[in-house]
């Protein structure tokens, strides 16, 4: 019974609000500052609503001034605006959430046209931008497109996008259906300039990142040498019958697949959760065709657009975000579940159906665990903001692997502080698990991925590594000192010095052995270096301790963070949850005692 009363009180505190149990601004994110995430599920939750209603997303070309869709972005550029999103970044969060719900990109040829992305901007009511001004998601430095529009334009002067030389174009003939829907706009211009200029984009993208010293990313490679192409090619123009079935395949096709093939994406995508295949220079030619007429995204729109991309199982291989798996990102990245949920429940799914795909998802992480808690409390944190269906899948899909995880370490902390342990010990013993958690689950997945017997553990993690200042101690990810060893069939090698000298030297030395290793050893890396999205393994056996008068709130939020965690502890407001989440816990049992 006492026991119980424990449970009790240590549980009601840590999920009393989302904030408690996460060192990552949850509050700032439902204002959009930094990340989009909660204004992504917000404007899914706002078009699940419309969906329920029975409107359909289809962009037809209906002699209607509003269509069903026009009120489906509308909400949900309403929804996202509500979570924290400008208009313009709303403007590309509705649209592509429609997109992966099941609406078409385009549709029509002239009168009654109309184009997803450019429905989105004048819903939002913002302004054209254009290809040269988006910017990339960024990955410590970003771009814009402007190498893609400015690589198409000199291929233009150089006549290099398509034979036929337009002063060769009788009078009366350009401009007209004699041209734009006819043999030669159809079978020469517009195939070749599509081809040829996505192609030069995508590539010029590829080099401009290479130029700034990031890893190319090929998805948005491939997005924006689309869209500048797009910009330039008649948009609806139909292809020849040798790209396939007749009136079926558009200008936007044809770009997408020669920017995807420049790139180097695969040829399919798999959504996770469903396995649903997805063409993909078809989806790069779709979001091509939003991204040309969308307006001005900013920064924080785009990393939220690569987290939504992270919906594919090939996300790492196309560049996108970290959000769908395996390794957990900070909260502010998690934004594929939302569009997980979105697209069972636009197939005529139930919210159980919709949960259940969450969480046959989570599985697939590193740590399940922490992957589950991670978007309960995001989605905890939604239902705040903008309450809805995919909110509510989310939570209904993650509540009891984080309640019984919770209560596991409750009872796990009252037995081993009844044994004589001290706190230390027992947030030391639950960090150490999920260090081996991380380490066991890398290695199996990494010797899946290259068919060897690969073996990885983390012999270090901590702060200071080149920096004498009290920050970068205190908080290891903001200068980390990483050992990892690895073994690869038996052979061992060691990384000392993982971040501050075995990285750059590999970069800047040019070594490529080492550079092959590097891909093996950072995602376990990078997932514990994130781990205080999670704050379970600190703050619940510091409340129970607590509750069980093993000291002050004061005196044990100090001890656990300062001599205790060995990961958790390593972010910024850490001792602030453990201290709060202990006196709520407290005030918690007394309550029930007096009941």
């Amino acid at each position: 019974m006492e026991a119980d009363r424990i449970i009790h009180a240590v549980i009601t505190a840590t999920l009393l609000r989302p904030d408690l149990i996460t060192s990552d601004a949850v509050n700032a994110m439902a204002g959009g500052h930094g990340m989009l995430n909660i204004a992504v599920f917000s404007a899914a939750n706002a078009i699940a609503d419309q969906l329920r209603r029975g409107r359909s997303l289809k962009v037809t070309i209906a002699n209607q001034e509003v269509i069903d869709i026009d009120e489906i972005l509308v909400a949900g550029i309403k929804g996202a605006i509500q979570g924290g999103a400008d208009p313009s970044n709303a403007a590309l969060i509705s649209a592509v959430l429609c997109y992966f719900a099941g609406a078409n990109a385009r549709a029509g040829v002239p009168s009654g046209n109309r184009k997803l992305g450019a429905l989105a901007r004048l819903k939002a009511g913002v302004q054209r931008g254009g290809v040269q001004s988006l910017p990339t998601p960024k990955h410590n430095n970003r771009i814009s497109g402007f190498p893609a529009v400015s690589a198409i334009y000199k291929a233009i002067q150089e006549r290099k996008l398509t034979q036929v030389d337009g002063a060769e174009v009788p009078s009366g003939v350009g401009g007209t259906p004699l041209t734009g829907h006819s043999a030669l706009g159809e079978d020469y211009i517009f195939p070749e300039i599509a081809e040829n200029a996505a192609r030069i984009g995508a590539l010029a993208m590829v080099d401009a990142y290479r130029g700034v010293g990031m890893r190319p990313n090929p998805m948005i490679s491939a997005i924006f040498g689309t869209a500048a192409a797009l910009e330039i090619v008649h948009p609806e123009a139909v292809m020849p019958e040798r790209f396939g079935a007749s009136f079926e395949v558009h200008t936007s096709d044809v770009a997408g697949l020669s920017a995807a093939k420049a790139a180097g994406l695969p040829e399919e995508l798999h959504f996770r959760g469903t396995g649903e295949r997805f063409d993909t220079g078809k989806l790069i030619g779709d979001l091509g065709m939003i991204f040309k007429d969308i307006g001005s995204p900013t920064v924080v729109g785009m990393i939220a657009f690569a987290e939504m991309m992270a919906s594919f199982e090939e996300s790492a291989k196309i560049g996108a975000g970290v959000s769908g798996g395996p390794r957990n990102g900070p909260l502010g990245h998690l934004a594929a579940d939302a569009c997980l949920a979105l697209r069972v429940l636009s197939k005529n799914g139930s919210i159980e159906n919709a949960a259940k795909a969450i969480a046959r998802n989570k599985q697939n992480f590193m740590d399940p665990v922490y992957a589950h808690i991670a978007a309960n409390t995001v989605a905890r944190k939604v239902e705040e903001v903008r309450s809805g269906d995919v909110s509510k899948a989310v939570i209904l899909g993650t509540s009891c692997v984080t309640r019984k995880t919770i209560v596991d370490r409750v009872q796990e902390t009252i037995k081993q502080l009844n044994n004589g342990k001290k706190l230390t010990d027992v947030i030391q013993s639950f960090e150490e698990r999920r260090i081996e958690t991380v380490q066991s689950a890398s290695s199996v997945m990494m010797s899946k991925n290259l068919n060897r017997k690969i073996e990885i553990k983390i012999d270090k993690i901590t702060g200071g590594a080149r920096r004498s200042g009290k920050p970068g101690k205190k908080y290891y990810v903001l200068d980390p000192d990483i050992d990892v060893s690895l073994k690869i069939d038996g052979e061992e090698i060691v990384l000392n010095g993982l971040a501050h000298k075995i990285i750059p030297n590999a970069v800047l030395m040019k070594d490529k052995k080492m550079s092959e290793l590097l891909p093996i050893v950072t995602p376990p890396v990078l997932e514990l270096l994130t781990t205080g999205h999670t704050l379970i393994d600190l703050i619940v056996p510091t409340a129970t301790a607590a509750v069980l008068g093993k000291g002050s709130p004061e005196e044990l939020a100090e001890e656990a963070v300062a001599r205790g965690s060995i990961a958790t502890g390593g972010m910024p407001r850490c001792k602030e949850k453990a201290l709060e989440t202990s006196h709520l816990a407290l005030a918690c049992y007394e309550l029930e005692i007096s009941l």
